[in-house]
């Protein structure tokens, strides 16, 4: 039967087995009277914000959202991911990814990640260049948004994140949070994407395997 985020499997399901203890508990404190959003979100960072190292950004940035009605299911673990390989030397990202719960409405959701970036430093840049932060919103509930519109800054939020599919910094972690959910254009798991082109998910590594690089 095809699956998809819209229709999660129960959230206990949605934990494979080598995530840390600590993210199987946030599944303990997630209010049962949220019953809204279920969203993913990528992080990332690779200089240093107002907050300290990338791992120490994004640490806070996963705080500020909890303090906001923003409830998290699960936590990846945090990698170390090589850049782009068209930007040029720059310091190797720090990527990670949440699925939450949320009553917030998408456009508020996304609202509050960009204003958590600038908290961070993050300030208008090119394309592929070195960051404090970078918050972006992969899916909401299964939702399709804007397909087909442009990516550029200030253009419509497009669900699921145009992009997603061919990045092992987005994929590698989303397997450890949610590995029953589907691409809700393409219909595949994100295991699946990364298996069609195991060069996504080369140099990427965790910081630590324990899954203790959130504290």
């Amino acid at each position: 039967m095809k699956r998809n985020f819209a229709h999660p499997e129960p959230l206990h399901r949605l934990l494979p087995m080598h995530v840390s203890n600590e993210a199987r508990a946030d599944l303990h404190r997630v209010p049962n009277a949220v019953a809204g959003l279920k969203c993913l979100i990528s992080l990332g960072a690779n200089i240093p914000s107002r907050w300290g190292t990338p791992p120490a950004t994004l640490r806070r940035a996963v705080r500020i959202l909890e303090h906001n009605r923003v409830f998290i299911v699960a936590r990846s673990r945090i990698y170390r991911t090589p850049p782009h390989s068209g930007a040029g030397l720059m310091p190797e990202f720090y990527n990670a990814a949440i699925f939450v719960r949320t009553n917030r409405a998408i456009g508020e959701l996304l609202r509050l990640l960009k204003s958590v970036e600038r908290m961070a430093g993050r300030q208008v840049r090119a394309r592929w260049s070195a960051r404090p932060l970078d918050l972006d919103l992969i899916d909401c509930g299964g939702r399709v948004m804007n397909a087909g519109a442009s990516t550029r800054l200030g253009g419509p939020l497009v669900l699921p994140h145009p992009l997603m599919h061919r990045r092992g910094f987005v994929l590698v972690p989303l397997v450890e949070v949610a590995p029953h959910w589907r691409h809700p254009v393409l219909g595949t798991s994100a295991e699946a994407l990364l298996r069609r082109d195991p060069g996504l998910g080369r140099g990427i590594a965790p910081v630590d395997s324990a899954g203790h690089s959130w504290h």
